[in-house]
């Protein structure tokens, strides 16, 4: 069992999650209860199962001390390290990781809080090594929500997806990224490109999670090139297309001028002992200096590991986060919760449960998620729904398909179908609602 010593780990928790607004009602995004676990629980066991024994963990300065305590709670083996970022500015992912810069003395492999899955990293760091990749990435399928697995569809909901482009010539090599598209008409390539990389393979099925290793001369650019302000939607990118790029020699005067003022990336490279020995090795020719031109050879190599099995889910939004709860309950239901239901087959309960929770007589509930603190009135039918902590319902209710935030109470008889409940709303007796978004404000999916 290797333990990753060559890497220094970043867990990014330090977002507002602006996308799930109204879910959070103020608390921190990492702490948000996916199948009765706090969101973040779920990277840190992604790390102790791929042996990683100690993290940085990037939080708001406003939230450190609760996130603190509750991870600490967890009891996870894991050393953690909080490192704070202002909460009174809107930082952005790239200025965070600009910010803790001269604590990363290593390749650093970076992490959003937010990644629900059941696998382990050692097959992607095994890609890592053996390909010595300047940038690496995590994909994965494409989660296909079912439409009734989605509740107030009436919201204008608009799905995002990545485009990746894969050489098909070279396993796993990385080409092309273009992040969080919603329209497909038309992806623009330029000519040199397809020059050097004709034959490639470009998909709109595969998802990247945020799970990253950059070497740790990248971040020596990313420091220098302040114009970058998103780790996704910039940095990836570009670094992905610099393996196009013509590389200056040594003994190339041309624009002399234009560098002194403008650094490039190039410019930034290191490469240790071993990989110029690698290098030599691939030329054939160990007594000479390895001049790598233009890709594939670009001294940048950029590469990607495809899941292929199991679930790797980033919960970024409300559809997600539904997604995630149901991933996780079918596999619990399957598997882990056998002794649980086992337990509970008198109240007719077939779901998870949270703590100080009370169930009322005759209930049918069925693979449905319950938070802490609830109570759950006689004869209430629940059927595939997520309630979060202090959620009160009146007996006799039927809730189908539905999300239930905090601090909700519901009244008696009671039927809604496919809804979003928002935090601290009240509903009246004997109303009836269906596929509606019961909020202060509209949800930004």
């Amino acid at each position: 069992m290797m333990i990753q010593n060559d890497l220094q780990t970043i867990i990014l928790a330090a977002g507002k999650g602006s996308r799930m607004t109204q879910l959070l009602f103020g608390k921190p995004k990492c702490l948000l209860p996916i199948a009765n676990k706090p969101m973040i629980q779920y990277t840190l066991e992604l790390l102790i199962r791929s042996n990683i024994k100690e993290t940085i963990i990037l939080v708001l300065d406003n939230e450190e001390e609760l996130i603190k305590s509750s991870i600490h709670k967890l009891g996870l083996e894991i050393v953690i390290t909080y490192v704070t970022i202002t909460s009174h500015n809107d930082t952005a992912t790239a200025d965070s990781l600009r910010a803790i810069k001269d604590q990363i003395m290593k390749d650093v492999l970076i992490l959003t809080c937010d990644v629900v899955t059941d696998h382990n990293l050692n097959e992607f760091f095994q890609l890592y090594r053996l390909n010595n990749s300047t940038f690496q990435c995590f994909l994965s399928a494409i989660n296909s929500e079912k439409e009734n697995q989605i509740p107030a569809r009436k919201l204008n909901y608009t799905k995002e997806f990545d485009i990746i482009g894969l050489d098909v010539n070279i396993p796993n090599r990385l080409v092309l990224h273009e992040p969080d598209v919603m329209f497909c008409d038309n992806v623009p390539l330029k000519r040199s490109f397809m020059k050097k990389c004709s034959n490639f393979k470009m998909y709109t099925n595969l998802t990247d999670v945020h799970i990253y290793i950059f070497k740790n001369w990248t971040l020596n650019y990313l420091e220098h090139k302040e114009s970058i302000k998103s780790i996704k939607a910039d940095f990836v990118p570009s670094i992905i297309r610099k393996q196009f790029r013509h590389q200056q020699k040594p003994d190339d005067n041309s624009g002399v001028k234009q560098r002194e003022t403008e650094k490039h990336m190039f410019d930034f490279v290191q490469n240790s002992e071993m990989t110029t020995i690698l290098t030599r090795l691939q030329s054939g020719d160990l007594h000479c200096d390895p001049k790598p031109g233009q890709y594939p050879e670009s001294l940048i190599k950029c590469f990607a590991y495809q899941a292929d099995s199991g679930y790797c889910i980033r919960v970024n939004n409300w559809v997600q986060f539904c997604e995630a709860n149901r991933v996780i309950m079918n596999k619990l239901r399957s598997t882990g919760m056998n002794h649980v239901r086992s337990e509970m087959i008198k109240s007719n309960i077939d779901g998870l449960i949270g703590t100080a929770t009370s169930v009322g007589e005759k209930c049918a509930i069925k693979r449905t998620v319950i938070g802490s603190n609830c109570k759950i009135g006689d004869k209430v039918k629940l059927t595939n729904c997520i309630l979060l902590d202090n959620v009160t319902i009146g007996e006799e209710s039927i809730i189908q398909g539905s999300v239930i935030c905090y601090d909700v109470a519901i009244g008696n008889n009671v039927q809604i179908k496919e809804c979003i409940i928002g935090p601290r709303k009240k509903i009246a007796a004997f109303g009836s609602f269906t596929n509606e978004s019961l909020t202060e404000e509209m949800l930004d999916l």
